[in-house]
């Protein structure tokens, strides 16, 4: 029996970990909403409800209240043209919206070769589960990722310049990739950032690379492309599904590196050769992160309210300019200064304390045991 007046009510539930994730996409919709319903004994039977509240619900392949792990994939391949091929993946956090470093060195070409273009890509593929047990499969599709500048980045403590503006290392060069120590004793922290001479930032403005890109004349030339790159946001780019969750609209995604290139003497009626290299991923929600779970600032008095739209509670939202501010230093040292190790890990958790609701087919599979060389297309 409750006295007459208001009365509040705190109870919590726990979200099965098998429950299907949120999910939009062309092949149908997954929604979630929260509603809270009273029943009434006696003289007042019945019962009443809130109208419901959304919500989203994601899933993260990390350990219960663990962010997204950081991601280092390193491949190693020989081509016929291009000899020795190794490329290193780095993220903090693969993410939907995500920055992402990529590494491509070719440190002995067997004959001259001019390198015309190097380009990242995410290809997604879906799968739709009906009720009466039939499997769909779409054709893939494929996001061609942004190249970004570390020009966007305000309170970068190794400052990076490009011929553009008078220096004479270009971000993409065939130097060992870039060495922070070096930059910094040449280029100078400057204390107020508010007259960088050079390289203001520029959010958001995505970045080409010269074309063609490099010319190779054989062995004794070596070249290492180090470029960031942004992933799409989840209009285009789903999270990656977990093999234990009951969703009936599944997503997988595999990244491809392309190398387009021209062999010496090759005629110009004769089409370019690609080599594309290709590694199976997990990419985890955008809202994963410290940043979408954390209330907006406010204070004890405010004339006005702080709305936060449910658009807004991710990092697709965020600009280039603040996602570098918060990652671009840890991708540039894990360019620079990660050494290849020929197999796939992820930083900061043992095998022990994975969790073992982690599913990654080939990229966990190769941190126990050797496995040959991925599949490339020439």
């Amino acid at each position: 029996m409750l006295p007459a007046g208001t009365h509040a009510f705190n109870f919590s539930f726990i979200i099965p970990s098998t429950t299907a994730v949120y999910q939009k996409c062309n092949f149908g919709r997954v929604r979630h909403s929260v509603k809270a319903t009273a029943y009434f004994t006696g003289a007042l039977a019945g019962n009443i409800s809130t109208p419901p509240v959304a919500m989203c619900v994601v899933a993260t392949p990390s350990r219960p209240g663990e962010l997204p792990l950081p991601t280092n994939i390193d491949i190693q391949h020989v081509n016929e043209h291009l000899g020795p091929v190794g490329i290193q993946i780095n993220s903090p956090h693969l993410t939907v919206a995500s920055l992402l470093s990529v590494r491509v060195a070719l440190p002995s070409p067997p004959a001259p070769v001019e390198i015309k273009s190097i380009n990242s890509s995410i290809h997604q593929t879906y799968e739709i589960h009906y009720t009466d047990g039939q499997i769909a499969k779409p054709p893939s599709q494929t996001h061609l990722l942004t190249k970004v500048s570390m020009k966007a980045f305000p309170s970068l403590t190794v400052p990076i310049c490009t011929t553009d503006c008078g220096s004479d290392t270009p971000e993409s060069s065939d130097e060992l990739g870039p060495e922070p120590a070096r930059r910094f004793l040449k280029n100078p922290l400057l204390l107020n950032l508010s007259h960088t001479p050079c390289c203001p930032p520029k959010p958001d403005v995505a970045e080409v690379d010269p074309f063609p890109l490099k010319l190779l004349n054989g062995q004794e030339d070596e070249f290492v492309y180090n470029r960031m790159f942004r992933c799409p946001t989840d209009a285009y780019i789903r999270p990656t599904s977990l093999e234990e969750s009951n969703n009936i609209i599944r997503a997988s995604h595999v990244i491809a590196v392309e190398i387009r290139y021209r062999q010496s003497g090759q005629t110009a009626k004769e089409p370019d050769q690609v080599l594309t290299i290709r590694k199976s991923i997990s990419i985890t929600s955008c809202c994963c992160l410290l940043d979408s779970l954390q209330l907006p600032a406010y204070a004890r008095k405010s004339p006005t309210l702080v709305l936060r739209p449910l658009k807004e509670v991710c990092q697709c939202a965020f600009t280039l300019e603040a996602m570098l501010d918060r990652d671009g230093e840890a991708l540039q040292r894990a360019a620079s200064l990660e050494e290849p190790t020929g197999k796939t890990r992820h930083v900061g958790c043992a095998r022990s304390n994975k969790s073992p609701a982690y599913i990654e087919p080939s990229s966990y599979a190769s941190s126990l045991a050797p496995l040959p060389s991925p599949p490339a297309e020439d």
